[in-house]
């Protein structure tokens, strides 16, 4: 839990369980605890866990929604192809190094999340080709 910035919740292959999910859970867990003050391995220590938890749960939502609407009007693309039109704080351009691949897997994990919700469809590659995603709605 960060005063300023969203941590990147990233798509693992090595866990059981989708990590944007678990997260999310976690959020709604950690709003019980508005009282407590948070003290962060980053930035500052900060009150308010629960407004802070519902911005996060609110950037998650627009993220999931921009996701749907880069497959609803692009019809099926790859993480790769989905995350080049997400908009990133500083600009796809920017985002460079090995921010590519965290913000790749962030893509990754949003897709999964929405897959695992029925609101976006898997369609499983063939041999050394990626996955595809598309909208279902």
């Amino acid at each position: 839990m960060l005063p300023r910035i969203s941590p990147n919740i990233g798509l693992q292959s090595n866990l059981a369980e989708p990590p944007l999910a678990a997260y999310l859970r976690s959020l709604e867990l950690i709003a019980a605890y508005d009282q407590a003050e948070a003290l962060p391995a980053h930035e500052y220590r900060f009150h308010g866990l629960s407004d802070r938890v519902r911005m996060l749960l609110a950037h998650h939502e627009r993220r999931c929604d921009e996701v749907i609407a880069i497959l609803a009007r692009g019809g099926p693309a790859t993480v790769w192809q989905v995350t080049q039109e997400l908009s990133w704080s500083r600009g796809w351009s920017s985002v460079t190094g090995f921010m590519r691949r965290a913000v790749l897997a962030e893509a990754g994990a949003h897709l999964r999340h929405l897959a695992d919700a029925g609101m976006v469809a898997v369609s499983a590659a063939e041999a050394g080709e990626p996955d595809r995603y598309a909208s279902v709605t």
